[in-house]
């Protein structure tokens, strides 16, 4: 009688299976994790990536519509400078016109100004042309050191606009110089005719002097 022992090659396929069954299952539970590591990577990337994208494309779209906001701000402040220095010129006009209507509205100004005119030191109220042609034309000065007492006023006559003024003064001079302030001044200095009549002796003193008559168009 034969017998034959198969235990231990029994025992030796067990092993041989479970030695190569063990790999082979664990080998796609591995595939599998990295795949959902990988699915869980994507998944993450789409939900963070495309609010975050959103996100900046909401603030360069804020920024470009702030770029242009300051565009046009930069515009429209150069337009404001340019507009502000127009208007400053205009005002300054304006408030030059105002103070020759408010000059005209009482022969008391008239009277005022003659009576700048005749005292030492002071100037008749100039017009803002009367100042540029003073700075450009050499004839239009006068002296400076003129006495205005070397001419006196013997009448003053206005009817209508028109007036007449006639005095005395020492010397042909004082006539000139008399003639260029009342030019100058923004009361008298329309169409103004000044004259002399001749020299005249006085009987008691035996001075000679001359006699004078300015007429022209008064403003008030």
């Amino acid at each position: 009688m034969i017998r034959i022992n198969l235990l231990g090659q029994r025992k030796a396929r067990r092993r041989h299976v479970a030695a190569v069954s063990g790999p082979t299952t664990a080998a796609p539970i591995l595939l599998i994790l990295i795949a959902a590591v990988a699915a869980l990577g994507v998944a993450g990337l789409f939900l963070l990536h495309r609010p975050l994208a959103r996100h900046i494309d909401e603030l360069q779209g804020k920024t470009r519509s702030l770029q242009g906001q300051n565009e046009a701000l930069k515009r429209k402040t150069e337009n404001s400078r340019a507009t502000r220095t127009a208007f400053e010129a205009a005002l300054e006009r304006q408030q030059a016109t105002s103070r020759l209507k408010q000059a005209r509205v009482s022969p008391a100004w008239l009277m005022r100004e003659l009576s700048n005119v005749l005292t030492p030191g002071r100037q008749p109220q100039l017009t803002p042309e009367m100042q540029e042609e003073m700075k450009t034309n050499p004839n239009r000065p006068w002296q400076d050191g003129w006495d205005p007492k070397h001419v006196w006023i013997t009448s003053f006559d206005e009817k209508g606009g028109n007036f007449r003024l006639q005095g005395g003064a020492q010397s042909r001079s004082d006539i000139d110089e008399l003639g260029l302030r009342l030019r100058a001044s923004m009361f008298f200095g329309h169409r103004l005719k000044p004259a002399s009549t001749g020299d005249v002796t006085d009987r008691d003193s035996g001075l000679t002097y001359y006699n004078f008559t300015i007429e022209g168009i008064v403003r008030y």
